[in-house]
């Protein structure tokens, strides 16, 4: 992104130059000779083919990151809001004696905490109770956002 911000301002810096020493040279004698054909594939090329392969390079680089996000990033933050949730369950529990049935009263506890109504997929965190509350399963579907699949994320 930042290769490209930084050539752009330059193609207009460098046309201007080179019209500039073009008309410079033309006054001394000394104007180059082009054949039709070679200015032409000089336009093409710095006008349509360097462009081109910037785009290319800038489109690609938003489908790495992208996959990149999918891939490594999404299941490392699921991970990481997971244990703040296992860290709010076990202060709620020290604090009550027994689990919540739900996450809600951890989350309307904080604003903050908001995003813990879901996972990075966007879907609800599963979370489980046992019958006397004293044992609780906290997991996200994952990728595909279908439980019981082998791409689920077992925080606790």
């Amino acid at each position: 992104m930042m290769l490209l911000l930084g050539l752009t301002p330059l193609y207009p810096i460098a046309l201007a130059w080179s019209i500039i020493d073009i008309i410079r040279l033309n006054k001394k004698g000394e104007a180059p000779k082009f054949e039709k054909k070679e200015a032409i594939w000089g336009v093409i090329f710095l006008f349509v083919i360097i462009p081109v392969c910037f785009l290319i390079l800038f489109y690609g680089s938003f489908v790495l990151l992208n996959w990149y996000s999918e891939a490594y990033n999404k299941p490392r933050i699921v991970m990481e809001e997971g244990n703040d949730i296992v860290n709010a369950l076990n202060k709620y529990k020290k604090e009550k004696g027994h689990y919540p049935g739900d996450l809600q009263p951890l989350i309307s506890r904080s604003p903050i905490r908001s995003r813990w109504a879901s996972d990075a997929w966007g879907q609800s965190y599963h979370y489980e109770v046992s019958g006397d509350k004293t044992i609780f399963k906290l997991l996200s579907t994952g990728k595909d956002k279908t439980l019981g699949t082998e791409d689920d994320i077992i925080i606790k």
